[in-house]
């Protein structure tokens, strides 16, 4: 459980969403969830989460352990055999992220959040009928520039600030904080990185801070914002708006037993288990990756250009039959990882889904290490530690098509090909070294001659 690496975060992520928030909502007797999705109780299906939660946590086990070496060693400081990237090229790039991310967010903040309109109902969730989500979410690229703006400077409160603004945007719409979430994250991933690079001897104490800092984001940030969502969408209040109003509301509200009811109930935010058992009930067919399809080419076309393209929900029906459920899509409901590797590929989906997460983050793990000379490289795995907090909720393959590709993968390919294109700083050294001691042997046979 080290939480200065991918691999604590997810497993501490995973006991939070399947055994510790699900078991404190029996000890204090919330069922609401329960009625909502109207799947009995607990104890009617246990057998189901017993067989399902260890399939899934031993085969990402199994796949984390076979994805890297027997012996891990230590973190490596860059070696002299590094590609040199033009500073000035990363600096324009930095600067077009994060101008772009706030011309994005002014527009948003004036026209409204488009992800509002979205009918629960009918599972039209987040659909832009007068808009593109590829503008509308361009305000990401300000935490991917801010990232990347500390993963070479090092400068970790230059970084926040540049992305204060956009975090404090975030904080007070109250959406957006699985994005806002994300960037404290992958923050925390580079300042790791950078204290076993440098092989620096950190204080406990700082480690704790972050740490705890961290902890502290999740536990009282996130059910936070939750709660400010809730109201303005009770109230029909404004998201451009400074939500005043409804950050005192949220501040008068807060009755002890209805904090623990927000944090332990099964309506809580550590949201998947009750959903995961619903999918476990009542799926009787598996749709076979077809919202994966949908995510990955389809989603990407904006609507502009194809109006019908659908939504998640409707590519099922139309492939496989399958309707989709009016009580989850009401209340959009996370499906839980272990629920939606279920709801794509039935009992098979489970061992397949978590197998691929451990293989990935192991391999993520292994390639930060490795690799400290590439920009990239960190970019990547900052960005998929982002997605850690999500990944009890979601599973990795729907994170990456709607969270990663767009927000970290597009700043990845642009320093991918900087770093091919780039020329060996040893390559320029070797050169160096040999030309000196010709030209010096020349210059003295020339002197002897004469």
């Amino acid at each position: 459980m080290d939480l200065s690496r991918c691999v604590g975060w997810y497993l501490l992520a995973f006991l939070a969403t399947y055994i510790v928030r699900p078991g404190a909502s029996e000890i204090i007797g919330d069922i609401q969830m329960y009625r909502w999705l109207r799947i009995g109780t607990f104890e009617d299906h246990w057998q189901l989460m017993a067989i399902a939660v260890p399939l899934a946590i031993i085969a990402f086990a199994i796949a984390y352990a076979g994805a890297g070496p027997r012996r891990v060693e230590a973190f490596q400081s860059p070696s002299r055999d590094v590609r040199v990237i033009d500073p000035h090229s990363i600096k324009v790039l930095i600067f077009v992220l994060v101008t772009l991310g706030y011309i994005s967010s002014a527009v948003v903040l004036k026209t409204g959040n488009p992800v509002e309109a979205g009918d629960y109902a009918n599972a039209a969730v987040g659909v832009y009928e007068h808009n593109t989500a590829w503008f509308a979410h361009d305000d990401l690229f300000v935490s991917t520039g801010a990232l990347l703006y500390y993963i070479v400077t090092g400068r970790l409160g230059m970084s926040i600030i540049i992305a204060g603004p956009w975090m404090l945007m975030k904080l007070i719409s109250g959406w957006g904080r699985t994005n806002l979430l994300g960037h404290l994250f992958s923050l925390m991933a580079i300042y790791f990185l950078k204290v076993r690079f440098e092989h620096r001897k950190q204080k406990k104490s700082t480690h704790a801070l972050f740490l705890s800092g961290a902890v502290v984001v999740v536990l009282v940030l996130f059910p936070f914002l939750a709660e400010i969502r809730s109201l303005k969408q009770s109230f029909h209040m404004d998201t451009s708006a400074l939500s005043k109003d409804a950050i005192a509301m949220v501040g008068q509200g807060a009755d002890p037993q209805d904090l623990m009811q927000s944090y332990l109930g099964t309506n809580s935010s550590v949201a998947g288990f009750e959903t995961t058992l619903s999918h476990l009930i009542n799926d009787k067919k598996s749709e076979l990756g077809t919202q994966y399809l949908y995510y990955y080419f389809i989603q990407p076309i904006p609507r502009i250009i194809w109006p019908g393209k659908g939504t998640p929900y409707t590519w099922p029906e139309r492939l496989r039959g399958i309707e989709v459920d009016p009580l989850l899509a009401l209340i959009g409901a996370a499906p839980g990882s272990i629920g939606m590797a279920f709801q794509e590929w039935g009992w098979l989906g489970i061992p397949f889904e978590f197998m691929l997460t451990g293989w990935i983050l192991r391999k993520a793990e292994e390639a930060a290490r490795s690799r400290s000379d590439a920009l990239h490289v960190q970019l990547g795995y900052a960005g998929l530690y982002s997605m850690l907090p999500q990944l009890g909720r979601d599973s990795i393959i729907y994170m990456i098509s709607t969270f990663w590709l767009f927000k970290y993968g597009i700043a990845m390919f642009i320093l991918w090909r900087m770093y091919k294109a780039a020329p060996t700083r040893a390559v320029w050294e070797r050169a160096a070294a040999r030309q000196g001691p010709v030209k010096v042997a020349i210059a003295g046979a020339a002197d002897a001659t004469s």
